[in-house]
């Protein structure tokens, strides 16, 4: 249930004049003729102010905003200089991340390829290890007497003397060809033309 009480009339206040609202539909209405006429609907009704709404109070009423005025040189240009910041910053922050994710990427990739590395590196010293072996079997197996293998001897060398020397053949210079420069410029054509 809802109550309403009806506030009394203060003695600092005046009554006020009816409102007359003019001839033409516009819904548009100045501040001051709306309070004015929320002031003596207030007043007149006698009535609970639970009520049925009725269609004048259905209405909106539209506030005529006042004119902006100019903003100073120096608001402007902090206002620019803010938005130029804003942007130069979430520019920065933006590139921040980007550099960010890109090392943290690296790092998690190299932590997953540093076992391989190792293994590969492990494989490594086993390969040499593994020639190292093959090298001194394959120096024990040469010296068993049953592989056939000899050992060389200097009496065993075979000698090759080397070729003579090539004469030198002299080139014989090219004779320089001496264009003609004729002064008709139609016997230079090709005859094909």
């Amino acid at each position: 249930m809802t109550v309403a009480f009806k506030s009394t009339p203060s003695p600092q206040r005046r009554p006020s004049r009816p409102l007359h609202l003019p001839a033409t539909q516009s819904k548009v209405v100045p501040l001051e003729q709306a309070r004015e006429k929320r002031v003596t609907a207030s007043l007149t009704n006698s009535a609970p102010l639970v009520s049925s709404p009725s269609p004048q109070s259905s209405k909106s009423v539209v506030k005529v905003l006042p004119k902006p005025q100019p903003q100073p040189l120096w608001l402007s240009s902090m206002m620019v200089l803010q938005r130029v910041s804003s942007v130069f910053t979430s520019l920065i922050i933006g590139s921040t991340l980007t550099v960010y994710g890109l090392t943290v990427y690296r790092e998690s990739s190299w932590t997953q390829e540093y076992p391989r590395l190792e293994q590969l590196r492990l494989q490594e010293q086993q390969l040499r290890a593994t020639q190292e072996v093959l090298k001194n079997q394959i120096a024990i197996a040469a010296d068993e007497p049953t592989t056939g293998l000899v050992v060389p001897q200097p009496s065993d060398m075979i000698y090759v003397e080397p070729a003579a020397p090539r004469p030198e053949q002299s080139v014989a210079p090219t004779p320089l060809l001496e264009l003609n420069h004729s002064p008709n410029p139609e016997a230079d054509k090709p005859l094909g033309y």
